[in-house]
């Protein structure tokens, strides 16, 4: 009798094929500062409303500091998404969650999260699990499906 693990792996993590300037980030896990610092030189050299994406890890996908309204003051004009690495954290600023459908007052998809402020009502702009911030993701019902102009298909 043999066990050999992993052969059946029951899920993938596809790229999101959005058109997007890619912030390239040294590491798996950057830090808060590095990543802003990154997005200052990028945001000041990307054409208005460009999407701008970075991988991002787990310090800053548990970091109460990462926040939609950090990456607001640093690009209020281009929509920004952080992705975690392993696929189940998104950090949005507020006008990539508008770009993408999904409103202040959005009610959590089914199998996932947005995580609010302490009023319990604002969107700190981080999303768990696809279905919350991959709105084009089959489980999420309000984002921009049709919305074509923002994928690179």
């Amino acid at each position: 009798m043999l066990v050999v693990p992993g052969f059946n792996k029951a899920h993938n993590h596809l790229p999101s094929g959005l058109k997007s300037v890619r912030i390239s980030l040294a590491g798996m896990d950057p830090s808060w500062e590095t990543v802003q610092d990154s997005l200052r030189k990028v945001e000041g050299r990307t054409p208005e409303s460009q999407w701008i994406e970075a991988t991002i890890g787990p310090s800053i996908a548990n970091s109460p500091e990462a926040t939609r309204f950090v990456l607001d003051k640093i690009a209020p004009n281009h929509p920004v998404r952080l992705l975690s690495w392993w696929g189940h954290v998104g950090l949005y600023n507020s006008l990539g969650l508008r770009e993408m459908g999904i409103a202040e007052d959005q009610p959590d998809p089914k199998g996932g999260f947005y995580e609010r402020v302490t009023n319990g009502k604002t969107l700190t702009g981080k999303g768990c699990e696809k279905n919350a911030y991959l709105a084009s993701h089959q489980l999420c019902k309000n984002g921009p499906i049709a919305r074509r102009e923002h994928y690179g298909r």
